[in-house]
């Protein structure tokens, strides 16, 4: 796990870990011992805000958004969160569970399974939100800590699709932010090459 990362991804743009450690009456050392455990701190579980903080910036490196049609030209909508941190994940979703929201943990891959991109070092698990209510909740929870651009456009499509109810409707505005998001990474790609030369 890479502790920089997750310090850039929870606690950027003005909310320091060590506001955050104040909050919750600990030191910054016991959360990053709690994370190198692969376990959220109790007292991050203890505290509303603090938790669904978490969760946004674990979602902004790990999780995904997505809008497909249906098979009745219908609107199916779904929040996924994958990582091999089997102890995060369960307690994410045991926590989510308490603020009434679906989720469902599952082994998405056992370690030793070969993908396009290389092999499976570690069980790979898959914590997912199906119903509408559900995800939408869990968006309003989580959409003030979000700092990743495409899981913020996600997400607000997302609402803009809650009072959708064809494909019709809303299949133009994901087709054209699935673009929009892919000429960001060519961007940044590019950007990435020239900033390396």
């Amino acid at each position: 796990m890479n502790l920089d990362l997750i310090k850039k991804l929870y606690w950027g743009n003005g909310l320091s870990l060590e506001k955050i450690s104040n909050k919750l009456n600990t030191s910054p050392q016991v959360i990053f011992y709690h994370m190198k455990k692969n376990r959220i701190p109790i007292s991050i579980l203890k505290d509303k805000n603090a938790f669904f903080a978490f969760v946004a910036g674990y979602t902004d490196a790990e999780g995904s958004w997505n809008i497909i049609k249906g098979r009745k030209n219908n609107i199916w909508i779904t929040f996924r969160l994958a990582t091999s941190d089997f102890k995060i994940l369960n307690q994410i979703n045991k926590e989510l569970r308490k603020y009434r929201i679906n989720s469902r943990l599952y082994l998405d891959r056992k370690a030793g399974a070969t993908m396009s991109f290389g092999t499976y070092t570690n069980d790979f698990y898959a914590l997912w939100v199906t119903q509408m209510d559900s995800i939408f909740s869990l968006i309003d929870e989580m959409l003030k800590y979000s700092k990743h651009r495409e899981k913020l456009y996600k997400m607000k499509l997302c609402l803009y699709a809650k009072n959708v109810i064809s494909w019709n409707t809303i299949g133009t505005r994901v087709i054209s932010l699935r673009k929009k998001i892919k000429n960001e990474v060519k961007e940044y790609t590019a950007l990435a090459k020239n900033m390396a030369n």
